[in-house]
């Protein structure tokens, strides 16, 4: 038998590493910082950045449909990671978002004015023949 063993007394409270001897903390076993646990320190998040979600969609209805696509994914990322508390995720994130509708923006402004200098000259074209 083990010379260190103690038998239990039958009334006695066992310390289990929550502060208490019941396992949960006074407040329910919620901790109540403020804010979130984060790099920041004392729980206060920076403001949540723009998600630039407006943008992402007016890309994808107006111009490029495929790259709208993928900013609107990257814009709805924004959130929440921001409220999971990974802010430089969240920041990532939203510059992916307004980048690809950039992108998206560009490439179809460039396409509609070659379809456009396309048709004009197909126009002037046949009015000639």
């Amino acid at each position: 038998m083990d010379q260190n063993y103690q038998p239990q007394q039958p009334n006695q409270q066992y310390n289990n590493g929550y502060g208490n001897n019941n396992g949960y903390q006074n407040n329910g076993g919620f901790q109540n910082n403020g804010g979130f646990q984060n790099g920041f320190g004392n729980g206060n998040m920076p403001p949540k950045p723009d998600n630039n979600m407006v943008l992402a969609i007016l890309v994808t209805l107006c111009c490029c449909l495929p790259l709208g696509i993928v900013g609107i994914v990257k814009a709805s990322q924004v959130n929440s990671l921001y409220m999971a508390g990974q802010y430089q995720a969240a920041v990532a994130s939203a510059a992916d978002a307004k980048k690809w509708s950039m992108i998206g923006l560009i490439s179809g402004l460039v396409i509609n004015v070659i379809s456009f200098i396309f048709y004009f000259m197909a126009g002037m074209c046949s009015a000639m023949m």
